[in-house]
Formats: C-alpha cells, sequence, structure tokens
C-alpha cells in the first residue's frame, strides 16, 4: 500500500483536522447556537435552550399561522403558550404540558417523579369565558378563542 493511500484528500491538506468526543462536539455546536441568539438582534430575547418546536410555533405565530393564549394560573401567575390556528382543546393541553415540561428544564427544577398529565386533566381544568373546556375534540376557534385570549387554568370542583 503507498503512504498517499494515508494521507487526507487534497481538499482537507489546508485544513485542521480535530477529532471530538460526541459530548465534545455537542457541547461546541450547544455554544455556537447560543452565541448566535445572543448577537441576533430578533432572537437576543430567546432562552438559548430553546427547542426546535417552540421556534417552530414561533415562526408560524410570526406568520399567522397559529395563536399566542395567555393561561392565568389559581394563584394569578400567567404564562403564554402557542397554537395552531386549527387547533382543539387535546392540542392546548398539549402545548401546556409541553410549557411546563420546558419550565421545569430551564429553571433546574428537578422532580422526584413524572408529571401524570391524565391525574392532572382529571384535577384541573381550562376555563375561557365562565366555560370549562371539557370536550377535548372541539375546535378553539369554535370556542371563540382567537389570538391573545386569556384562559384560566383552575382546580376542578367536585359535587
Amino acid at each position: 500500500m503507498s503512504s498517499s493511500a494515508n494521507k487526507p484528500p487534497d481538499c482537507l491538506s489546508n485544513h485542521q483536522i480535530i477529532h471530538l468526543s460526541h459530548k465534545q462536539l455537542i457541547s461546541s455546536i450547544d455554544l455556537t447556537i447560543t452565541s448566535f441568539i445572543k448577537s441576533d438582534s430578533l432572537l437576543n430575547h430567546l432562552p438559548s435552550d430553546i427547542s426546535t418546536e417552540e421556534l417552530e410555533d414561533m415562526s408560524n405565530h410570526l406568520m399567522g399561522r397559529s395563536m399566542s393564549l395567555i393561561v392565568e394560573r389559581d394563584d394569578s401567575t400567567t404564562f403564554q403558550v402557542i397554537v395552531g390556528n386549527d387547533s382543539d382543546v387535546r392540542q392546548l393541553k398539549r402545548s401546556i404540558e409541553r410549557y411546563f415540561s420546558y419550565d421545569c428544564r430551564r429553571n433546574h427544577i428537578k422532580l422526584n417523579h413524572r408529571i401524570n398529565w391524565r391525574f392532572v386533566w382529571r384535577t384541573y381544568c381550562i376555563k375561557f369565558n365562565d366555560q370549562i373546556l371539557s370536550d377535548d375534540l372541539i375546535k378553539l376557534k369554535d370556542l371563540g378563542i382567537h389570538n391573545n385570549c386569556k384562559l384560566c387554568f383552575i382546580r376542578k370542583f367536585f359535587k
């Protein structure tokens, strides 16, 4: 075998080849993305660990394909979720679940167990204009919910 077989191709001869472990490569990519987000005037308000789902939701919202909803909790704190314009109640619930998941991760809240969302939805409900959103299949627009509407996330009262 000739010694030329061990040489890198000509296109790589002027470049330094760096061998990184998977962990180092991921870390390097994260650092690059973080610095890109922080330096861009349109993106610098976003969290550095934003998910692709969140970016896609924001992009769809800016293009008018989705709506932003404000959800108020029992303690009067609010948060924002983004759902598609043609979403139903079930998709709204999934957006709320995603919000809590990302919020826990970003605030370094370590849960001892996974959140049981079936239990949450049996115990809590979403309310809009004194109407409890109990049918998961009904479209939000059919309930009169539109961009920037305020919803309430409240505990159910059992009889």
